[in-house]
């Protein structure tokens, strides 16, 4: 496996935060894949097989991902229409220039050579989109490091914009359709001049480097959540076992009373989520491991309608 195999863009939310991650992910055992995460891919598959063909892939009875993925593809299709471009979709791209192992997909990009008028003036633009499935976690369009990934990846690897003379702006679109904003949209956009584009490779430059670091640090946080190395980080047992030791101890009745320091009450609360996700991948890790015949000491797997079900055996 490569050393660099893990500073993707699609990770890039958690191993800028915590670089200490993709080393720690090497040694981690591999997880199975969540349900969510596959219904995710298949929405991903059809919505590129839907943009390259023109025609509308089989959803069997599941309404909801073909309306979803129909949102995604009404996006970008209208786009095209109004400015005539070229799309295209799942591009690869990588970015070994700005650091060796940098890399991505984008679910798809347009290269628009004359892509908005005003004032008496085009302007050349490329687009970027970013198709999100999931239902539970909102995804800001602003500032959003994964998305100028993609858009560097796309603007220094396209021979398309080099043939156009580059472009001026980048359009980044995130169309979330099971998670809209508080203002109700479910396609959200950004629009930066091309320099900042460029300016983000020397912060994906410096973040990539950081996770080379013998010492990288490792940092809880709700990015927690999608990491490889979720059930053996240290970080993540550290607060495991610092909230396991709030509930035996006085300061856990202070808190059953509403004495607890405001400070200290925030402090726990940013611990349940990464708790609850750690939970979550055990869980799920003891389960397809049982399944593949290493059965877990102390427990079983039980059959539970319409699915099987991993708990402690009593007998052991």
């Amino acid at each position: 496996m490569s050393t660099h195999s893990s500073i993707g863009a699609s990770g890039m939310h958690r191993w800028a935060v915590c670089p200490g991650s993709v080393a720690l992910s090497r040694t981690a055992p591999e997880q199975p894949a969540s349900a969510d995460a596959e219904a995710g891919t298949l929405a991903h598959e059809k919505g590129a097989t839907w943009l390259e063909t023109n025609v509308r892939p089989d959803f069997g009875d599941d309404d909801e991902m073909m309306e979803a993925v129909r949102l995604y593809v009404d996006t970008v299709w209208f786009d095209v229409a109004q400015r005539g471009t070229k799309l295209f979709v799942e591009h690869k791209f990588d970015l070994s220039a700005v650091h060796p192992g940098c890399f991505g997909t984008a679910d798809a990009v347009i290269v628009a050579p004359y892509g908005s008028a005003g004032h008496g003036k085009t302007t050349r633009k490329l687009y970027v989109y970013d198709f999100k499935y999931g239902a539970g976690v909102f995804v800001k369009v602003e500032d959003n490091r994964q998305l100028l990934y993609y858009a560097l990846g796309a603007v220094m690897t396209l021979p398309e914009v080099a043939a156009i003379g580059g472009v001026e702006e980048v359009e980044m679109v995130i169309v979330q359709p099971r998670c809209a904003g508080s203002d109700g949209q479910k396609v959200r956009r950004w629009c930066v001049p091309v320099e900042d584009v460029y300016m983000f490779a020397a912060e994906l430059q410096t973040a990539a480097e950081a996770t080379e670091q013998p010492n990288a640090p490792l940092v809880a946080g709700d990015h927690c959540r999608w990491c490889p190395a979720l059930v053996i980080c240290p970080q993540v047992i550290e607060a495991r076992n610092a909230a396991a030791a709030e509930e035996f101890t006085p300061k856990a009745a202070a808190y059953q009373k509403s004495l607890i320091d405001p400070q200290e009450l925030s402090r726990l609360k940013k611990l349940v989520p990464v708790l609850k996700d750690w939970c979550e991948a055990v869980d799920k890790l003891a389960y397809a491991e049982a399944l593949a015949g290493r059965p877990v000491p102390g427990f079983k797997l039980v059959d539970k309608r319409p699915t099987r079900n991993i708990l402690e055996d009593r007998k052991a």
